[in-house]
C-alpha cells in the first residue's frame, strides 16, 4: 500500500509534548502488533518477540480491525498514552493471556477508549497499571480478563450496555464498573469475581450502576467482597434524572465484606433481588452512615423492589426501607423465604427497619427465631414509632431441614481427586437438581452448572493445574469440596 495514495490506516497522535501528526485512513485493513510496528516504528515498537511498546496516542477508525494475535504476550504503554478504538478490537483465542500493562515501576498509567466500537471483543486479557477502561456507545463484551491496579475506575460506560462475563476485578483505586447518573445503559455483569477495590477510600461501591434502558441490567451470579476499604460498598443502583423505569435483576450474588451490600436510590427504579447472599457487610464504622444488607431508599413509590430467598446476616442492619418505597418481600399468597438473622449494632438486633410512611408486605421470611413475638422485636416499624409504616410480616417462615446443614451434601465426594485425565465425577444422591461452581483459589469463579440426581461428569480441560474449590449447593444450604488438578 503505498501511503501517499491511500491515507493510512491509524490516526497516531504524539503525545502531549509533542507538535508532529502521523496520518489516517479508513481502509477496512485488519492490523496486528507487528504490522503496526512495521508500518508506524515511531509509535509502536517491538521490544522482544511478542512483546510490543506503545510510545504514542493510537486511534483505529471504523472500519478497519486491530487483532491481538494468540502469540502476543505483552503489550505495555509509556505514561498517559491513550489508545482510542473506533473501528473494531478483537482478541484471538489463546491459552494463556496477553499482559496488558503501563510502567508500574514509574507508576506510569495509559487509557483505553471505545467509542463507537460495538463490535469489540475484549478477552483473555490481563490489564494493569491503568487508569480506565472508557466505553462509549459501544456494546462490546469484555469475557475472561483480569483487571488491577487501576487508577481510576476500571470499566466506565456512556449510552451502551457491555457484557462483562467470568472477569477478576482487584486492588484498584476505585469502582470497578460504574457509569454516571446522567448517562444510561443496561451492563449484563455475569460471573465475575470483585475484591479490594475501591482502595481510594472513597465513598463508592465497587459495581456502581446509573439508569437503564428499556432492557434490563442483570448482575448474576458474581462475587463481591471488600475488606481492604471500610468506605467500599457492594453495588449501588440510582436513577435521578431519566424518566424511563429503571429495570434490575440482580441474582445469584455473594456480597461480603463490604461497607454495605445493596442499595438502590430515587426513582422509576424496578429490581428483582433474587437467590442473593449478603453476609457481613459491617465495615461502616458509624452505623447511622450505612452498613445494611439491602437498603432501598426511594423517593417515592416508583422506586420498587422485589425480594425472594436472599440470605441475609452478619450486617449492621438487615434490610432498610427509607423514604419512599414500594419493598415486596413476600405476600400471603408469595411468601418470601428470605432468611435474616444475625444483623444488627450496639448490642441491637435489626432485621427489617422501615424507616419511612410506606407500608411493607414482608410475609414468609425468618427473622431468626420461631415465634411471631421474638419477630416483633427485631423488625422495626409502626409499633415502634407511629410515623414509620406498618410491616406485615406474619406468618412468619420457620426453615425446614432444606436450609440447615443437609446429610446428602456432607457425603457427596469427587472422584477422582486429583484430576489427571480431564474430568471428575459427581454422585447427587440427592434426588434434586444441584448447582455447583468451580473457583480458583484466589476466589474468581471459572465453571458452573447444574448436577441432576445421579452422577455427573465435570469436563475440566481448561482448568491450569493447582488447587480449586468446588460449591455444591441445594436450596439455601452448599458444601464446598477442594479440588486439585494436575
Amino acid at each position: 500500500m503505498k501511503k501517499q495514495t491511500y491515507l493510512l490506516s491509524l490516526l497516531l497522535i504524539l503525545s502531549y509534548f509533542c507538535q508532529a501528526q502521523a496520518p489516517q485512513t479508513r481502509d477496512g485493513q485488519s492490523y496486528t502488533l507487528t504490522t503496526l510496528c512495521t508500518e508506524y516504528p515511531e509509535a509502536v515498537q517491538c521490544l522482544s518477540p511478542n512483546h510490543f511498546h506503545i510510545s504514542q496516542n493510537l486511534t483505529l477508525l471504523a472500519p478497519d480491525t486491530l487483532i491481538l494475535e494468540a502469540n502476543d504476550e505483552k503489550l505495555s504503554f509509556s505514561d498517559g498514552v491513550i489508545i482510542t478504538i473506533s473501528g473494531t478490537l478483537l482478541t484471538a483465542d489463546r491459552i494463556e493471556p496477553i499482559l496488558i500493562q503501563g510502567d508500574s515501576a514509574q507508576d506510569q498509567y495509559f487509557e483505553l477508549r471505545f467509542e463507537n466500537a460495538a463490535q469489540s471483543l475484549l478477552s483473555k486479557a490481563h490489564i494493569q497499571f491503568c487508569k480506565r477502561i472508557l466505553l462509549i456507545n459501544s456494546n462490546i463484551m469484555i469475557r475472561g480478563c483480569e483487571f488491577d491496579h487501576f487508577s481510576d475506575h476500571v470499566v466506565s460506560y456512556m449510552n451502551c450496555s457491555p457484557i462483562i462475563e467470568n472477569c477478576l476485578f482487584h486492588d484498584n483505586q476505585s469502582c470497578a464498573i460504574q457509569s454516571a447518573v446522567n448517562t444510561d445503559g443496561c451492563p449484563q455483569i455475569l460471573y465475575n469475581t470483585l475484591y479490594n477495590n475501591v482502595l481510594g477510600n472513597t465513598n463508592n461501591p465497587q459495581i456502581n450502576i446509573g439508569p437503564g434502558t428499556t432492557d434490563t441490567i442483570r448482575i448474576i451470579g458474581n462475587r463481591i467482597e471488600g475488606v481492604a476499604s471500610n468506605m467500599s460498598g457492594g453495588i449501588g443502583i440510582m436513577n435521578m434524572y431519566n424518566p424511563d423505569v429503571t429495570h434490575l435483576l440482580l441474582k445469584d450474588n455473594v456480597i461480603t465484606r463490604n461497607r454495605y451490600g445493596y442499595t438502590q436510590n430515587g426513582y422509576r427504579i424496578s429490581s428483582e433481588i433474587l437467590d442473593n447472599q449478603f453476609i457481613d457487610n459491617n465495615l461502616e464504622v458509624n452505623p447511622n452512615n450505612g452498613g445494611s444488607g439491602v437498603s432501598i431508599y426511594g423517593y417515592d413509590t416508583t422506586c420498587t423492589a422485589k425480594m425472594r430467598r436472599n440470605l441475609i446476616t452478619g450486617n449492621l442492619w438487615g434490610v432498610t426501607a427509607i423514604y419512599y418505597h414500594h419493598l415486596d418481600m413476600g405476600t400471603t399468597s408469595d411468601y418470601g423465604y428470605n432468611l435474616l438473622y444475625n444483623n444488627g449494632n450496639n448490642g441491637v438486633d435489626y432485621e427489617l427497619f422501615n424507616n419511612a410512611n410506606s407500608e411493607l408486605w414482608a410475609v414468609g421470611n425468618y427473622w431468626g427465631c420461631d415465634s411471631e413475638e421474638a419477630a416483633e422485636e427485631v423488625i422495626f416499624h409502626q409499633f415502634d414509632d407511629a410515623s414509620y409504616g406498618l410491616v406485615h410480616y406474619t406468618p412468619i417462615y420457620v426453615p425446614s431441614s432444606e436450609s440447615v446443614p443437609d446429610p446428602f451434601l456432607t457425603e457427596i465426594n469427587l472422584v477422582p481427586n486429583p484430576v489427571s485425565n480431564g474430568f471428575f465425577t459427581m454422585e447427587n444422591p440427592t434426588g434434586e437438581i444441584l448447582k455447583w461452581q468451580i473457583f480458583s483459589s484466589n476466589g474468581q469463579r471459572m465453571m458452573f452448572g447444574e448436577a441432576q440426581p445421579g452422577t455427573c461428569r465435570i469436563v475440566t480441560k481448561g482448568l491450569r493445574p493447582g488447587v480449586y474449590f468446588v460449591q455444591i449447593q441445594k436450596a439455601n444450604t452448599f458444601v464446598t469440596r477442594k479440588l486439585v488438578v494436575q
